[in-house]
Formats: structure tokens, sequence, C-alpha cells
């Protein structure tokens, strides 16, 4: 099933056009639930594609859609009535979103290969192999801000609301991923059916959610905000940039004839 999805966007790329030709797919992969492995059977499918488009068509005076449409940020996604959903990046763009400690993006880069991913091109494993440098404090400041926010939300609702539930989850998964990386541990993103961690999220995400559960979740957030103020982690990618570049610049070299 998971192949399909990505053959029905490739075939809706292909034939309606929406790249231009020429160019290069370097990653294709799921996003939500199921890169965690906190999917059910009818989790919906999303994918991240991750493309290249042939250096002339970027230099080119009327360059072909969707690269000379107005307004275009380097980012396609599916027309809403259609899925599977998907987000197409171009190169650059995930470059700069992988700079901004976008979260989904360099999630990307620590998914498990055979478990999330449809395709990884030899460039974008190289791209993998720099992936610790995304690994920061704007990152880990990112998922407590995302992780309360939620909390906040939860407390508007009535009790036994339905919305509760994946918003717990979020917050709680969002937190995991913040202490995982304030302690230097390796940021598993896909979690075995034995990790401890993965039953409790599978019960918020299913409902089942003690009284007391905001309160803990609002006093991590807290707590890991301190350590975070002490943490030796750099502040933000910026020591990325010029490899991040280097790569692009390959990528754009093969591309050019």
């Amino acid at each position: 099933m998971l192949s399909e999805a990505w053959q029905q966007v490739r075939s809706k790329l292909e034939e309606e056009k929406r790249l231009p030709a020429g160019g290069c797919i370097l990653s294709v992969c799921f996003t939500g639930s199921r890169v965690y492995n906190l999917h059910s059977d009818t989790s919906d499918v999303d994918l991240v594609i991750v493309w290249a488009a042939k250096t002339r068509d970027l230099l080119a005076i009327d360059p072909p859609e969707p690269l000379g449409l107005p307004g275009y940020s380097g980012s396609i996604k599916n027309p809403e009535s259609e899925r599977p959903d998907y987000t197409v990046h171009e190169a650059k763009k995930f470059c700069r979103l992988l700079l901004q400690s976008d979260p989904r993006c360099i999630e990307s880069l620590f998914i498990d290969s055979e478990k999330a991913e449809i395709l990884c091109s030899e460039d974008f494993n190289l791209l993998k192999s720099m992936r610790s440098m995304f690994l920061t404090k704007e990152l880990v400041s990112k998922y407590l801000s995302h992780a309360e926010t939620e909390v906040r939300r939860c407390r508007k609702y009535d009790a036994g609301d339905r919305r509760t539930s994946k918003k717990v989850y979020v917050a709680a998964r969002l937190l995991l991923f913040a202490s995982t990386i304030l302690n230097h541990e390796p940021l598993s993103i896909w979690m075995p059916e034995d990790f401890p961690p993965r039953k409790t999220l599978i019960d918020y995400k299913n409902g089942i959610i003690p009284g007391r559960t905001l309160d803990e979740l609002q006093s991590q957030i807290d707590s890991l905000r301190v350590r975070l103020e002490t943490s030796d982690l750099p502040l933000d990618a910026s020591l990325a940039s010029k490899p991040l570049e280097s790569w692009l610049f390959q990528i754009r070299k093969s591309l050019l004839v």
C-alpha cells in the first residue's frame, strides 16, 4: 500500500507535468505517524519528496512551471481534493528549511530507511552524513514551543474532547525527541514495538489520558527549558551552512547538462 502511494503521486507529477522534466528525485519518505511507528491501519499516508530541478531550468530567462510561477516558494503540495497528501521541496528550499531548524525536514534525515523510506539517492545519503549538525538548541526550542502550544490548547477543551488525545500524543512525542537531543543520545525516529515510551504514546493517541497528564507535560516542558539554557548544543545550524552549500553545488553541477 505504501509503495502504491508513491506510484500514484509519481504518476500525477509526471502526467500533469507538475515538475519539469530533467530534474532528479533525491528522496521520498513518509511523514506523520507512519515515520514514528505510531500509526494504525487507517492512518493517512503523507509523503515528503525532495527534488532537484535541472540547473538550466533554474538559470533560464523563462523557466518552466512551477519554477517560473509568481509566488513559487520552492515547494508544491497536492490539491486539497487529492490523496495521498504530498509535499515536494526543491533541493534549495529543503536546504533552507534545514538551516531554519524545520523539525520535519531534519527528522527526514534520521528516519529508518527500511521502514519509512521509499527512495534515497546517493546524494541524499551524503546529506544524511551531516545530520548531526542540525541537532541544535533552536530545534529543541521549536519542539518545546510546539509541545507547549498543544498543552495550552488542550486546557481549553472540555473533558473527553476527542481533540485532546491527538494533541497530548503530539506534545509527548515532541518532548521525547527534545529530551533525546538534550541527552546527546542517538535520535531514533522509528519506535520499535518494545520501546517503552511507544505504549504511552499509543495510549494517549487512543484517548487513555490520566488526569494529571497535562500538568506533567507542562512540568516536563519547564524542566527541559532550564536544561536547554545550559546545554552545550550548538545555538543553531549555521555551522552547516557551508557544507550544505557545497552539497547543493554538487547537485547543481551534476544536473547542468
